[in-house]
């Protein structure tokens, strides 16, 4: 037994593997010991994975997270995490539980320009005990100069416990930089947002991006809405935006945008003048607005 010990610590204290997909476990022995740390079992309850995820991206820019449900209680840093890639092993079996009233669970800024990275195959669920939060599930957001380009996430849980409520599920808001305009090349494939109160869905100066089988349901008022927005001028609102099969339990909100294409069903959509030069098809959403030049709108 103490040889089967003296051997986990040796491997604990070695590098993480080159090539290979660094495995959160491995990386949550080698911040705290074997054996001195512990997933959640209760709310506010486990280990801070964040050295562990810092540990991991540091070192190999991605990061593969195991079956179980992990906590994260402190801040992941931006300049960490733009540029990496996480995945889980589902988003039903591989669960990270925020236990913070406000930040993002992860925010991708692009900083320096580290584009690229994304997530696959989570649940971002925020613990109970926090109301009607500030806090947002996924983040992207840069500066004047850096934002989270060429970005790919798919199979996405986001969701809360009991009587908590994220801000907005996922948030994307590209308006500081105009040269080159917005965040750009981003993928989005079977992501689902519950339980928000503020802005379900926001993705503001967007630019080509793919978004299919995105859903919104179960929030607070604005909270069970997507909206597809700019800042009001060409080099601050979203083009060239391709978004299918979108379910969205509240409003579709689409302004500020050019150049786009969008199936969806929804309790109303509401939309100006400003939303021009694309194709629309819904379902069971009644026009709030108009349209402006260009536009083709077919609701069912």
């Amino acid at each position: 037994m103490w040889i089967l010990r003296i051997l986990l610590a040796v491997l604990a204290a070695l590098p993480l593997t080159a090539g290979a997909c660094p495995r959160l476990s491995d990386a949550m022995d080698r911040v705290y010991g074997v054996g001195n740390w512990h997933m959640r079992s209760a709310p506010g309850d486990g280990t801070d994975i964040v050295p562990a995820v810092v540990l991991a991206l540091v070192e190999s820019g991605e990061l593969c997270i195991d079956r179980g449900d992990w906590s994260i209680k402190t801040q992941i840093p931006t300049d960490v995490l733009s540029g990496a890639v996480i995945r889980g092993v589902s988003s039903q079996a591989s669960k990270v539980f925020y236990q913070r009233p406000d930040g993002a669970a992860f925010h991708f800024s692009g900083t320096m320009g580290k584009t690229g990275g994304g997530l696959h195959g989570l649940a971002i669920i925020l613990d109970s005990g926090y109301g009607s939060s500030s806090a947002v599930a996924v983040k992207l957001m840069g500066d004047s100069f850096y934002q989270p380009d060429q970005m790919m996430f798919s199979d996405l849980y986001i969701t809360s416990v009991q009587d908590s409520y994220w801000f907005s599920g996922f948030y994307a808001h590209g308006n500081q930089r105009t040269s080159p305009k917005g965040i750009r090349v981003v993928s989005i494939d079977n992501v689902q947002v519950f339980k928000s109160h503020g802005l379900g869905v926001w993705l503001s100066n967007i630019v080509q991006w793919s978004i299919k089988n995105i859903g919104v349901y179960v929030g607070i008022g604005a909270g069970n809405n997507f909206y597809l927005a700019g800042g009001g001028s060409y080099l601050t609102n979203s083009e060239l935006v391709s978004v299918s099969a979108a379910s969205i339990s509240g409003q579709l909100n689409v302004t500020n945008i050019t150049r786009f294409d969008l199936s969806a069903s929804c309790q109303s959509i509401a939309t100006m003048s400003n939303a021009s030069s694309g194709r629309v098809f819904v379902m069971g959403c009644p026009l709030i607005g108009y349209f402006g030049s260009g536009v083709s709108f077919i609701s069912n």
